[in-house]
């Protein structure tokens, strides 16, 4: 059985360039250096949504996001802001989703190629 992040990878590469250029317009409208894609199963009011939660166990919803929204509605700590900003790969080549499942939340990064 394939476990939760091995499915959900599999499941973002047919959504990969939707991301991305979400991604790209958050960053050169100037919202954000610090795009966030939220990866969901059950619906949450964290960001705007990009791709709806289909009806297949195999399907994720996504909205988008930024480090900023995360902090001001207490989602991250702001002290953990910097530690964050530490481990965030490049925007440019990497898509940071943050896998909100069963066990909590946690940060990925997969590349955008």
């Amino acid at each position: 059985m394939m476990n939760e992040y091995t499915q959900l990878e599999q499941w973002l590469k047919g959504h990969r360039k939707t991301l991305s250029d979400a991604a790209e317009v958050i960053m050169d409208q100037n919202i954000s250096s610090y795009p966030v894609f939220v990866a969901f199963r059950q619906e949450v009011e964290i960001g705007i949504p990009l791709i709806a939660l289909g009806n297949s166990e195999a399907d994720w919803g996504i909205q988008a996001s930024t480090l900023e929204e995360l902090t001001a509605r207490g989602v991250m700590q702001m002290e953990k802001v910097n530690a964050f900003r530490e481990v965030y790969k490049d925007p440019k080549k990497f898509l940071c989703i943050l896998v909100l499942s069963n066990p909590g939340a946690e940060f990925v990064f997969f590349p955008k190629k």
